[in-house]
């Protein structure tokens, strides 16, 4: 018998997480887009994924996001260094709600 985790269906985990190559193909976005000084998206996404799974999974003091806006002031303040909305920042972590 496999776990939650080995089973799959239709490429999206039983157990709800998706996975990350899922979301670019969902929302088509470019990883290696330069942002600021020598960061890339990915960069910019790779910094506060682990708080975010933390938010979302109940493990921190942070309520989990309910509402875009929210998410979309989250994502610039928890973005090192560059305060500024990266559209494709927002639209990676509002594919993983």
């Amino acid at each position: 018998m496999k776990s939650n985790i080995e089973e799959w269906d239709e490429g999206v985990k039983r157990d709800g997480c998706v996975t990350q190559q899922q979301i670019l193909d969902r929302g088509k976005i470019n990883l290696n887009r330069h942002i600021w000084e020598g960061w890339t998206v990915q960069d910019f996404i790779n910094e506060p994924e682990p708080i975010f799974e933390m938010i979302q999974d109940g493990d921190s003091w942070h309520k989990p996001f309910t509402s875009d806006k929210d998410l979309k002031q989250w994502c610039m303040d928890n973005q090192p260094y560059y305060k500024k909305h990266i559209p494709e920042v927002y639209k990676y972590f509002k594919n993983k709600l």
